[in-house]
């Protein structure tokens, strides 16, 4: 007997606490510190934004590592 594989996604999520909103607060405080500030203040935000998405399993939640994954790390499901 043949089990038929299981299929998931990986889903970008953006945590609400953590470092990369950390990043993001103290970049929107520069911002208003022309012109070096502003500059400073856009750099943080973007990579605030990266920090702080992590990828989990469509199918049960589990974090995942990176894009490159094939299989969920916890139930074995196929990325497509």
């Amino acid at each position: 007997m043949n089990a038929e594989p299981v299929y998931a996604r990986r889903i970008a999520k953006s945590q609400l606490a953590g470092m990369g909103c950390l990043l993001q607060l103290i970049g929107l405080i520069l911002l208003f510190f022309f012109p070096i500030g502003t500059i400073i203040g856009l750099a943080l935000l973007i990579l605030g934004h990266f920090s702080a998405r992590k990828l989990i399993c469509g199918n049960c939640g589990n974090p995942v590592a990176s894009r490159s994954v094939k299989l969920c790390p916890a139930r074995h499901a196929q990325f497509r």
